[in-house]
């Protein structure tokens, strides 16, 4: 991926790059409707493809770095008819898109919300 923008997360390239490769498809791709991305089988995700795109080979972690950037899980309905297999799992980002790569710099992680020692000191003490 010719990424010009210096300002898109190296996360977010990486995780680009692998979906741009078909040789995966059969274990992560784009959704249906180029919106989402899909890990169908998440088993040999982590084994096999993970650890050639990232430092490790854990879903945990891989998913807390999606949620860092505000990436959701897609949960089906069990009324729904499933696109995908039992076991896939499929996340989205309004700004991560199949053909969109001018949409990715505007994809930042999160910051964390600052935790008020003050409050939780004084919700201890007030605890009767």
């Amino acid at each position: 991926m010719a990424c010009a923008a210096a300002n898109i997360a190296d996360f977010i390239k990486r995780l680009y790059r692998m979906l741009e490769d078909k040789s995966y498809a059969h274990i992560v791709s784009w959704g249906m409707t180029g919106d989402t991305f899909v890990v169908h089988d998440p088993t040999e995700f982590a084994k096999s493809i993970l650890p050639q795109h990232f430092k490790h080979n854990n879903m945990a972690s891989f998913v807390r770095q999606l949620n860092k950037y505000d990436f959701h899980k897609i949960k089906s309905n069990d009324d729904d008819a499933r696109p995908y297999n039992e076991q896939a799992w499929e996340f989205q980002h309004p700004k991560f898109q199949l053909n969109r790569k001018d949409l990715l710099e505007d994809i930042k992680r999160k910051i964390p919300t600052p935790r008020n020692k003050n409050n939780s000191k004084q919700n201890v003490l007030n605890i009767k």
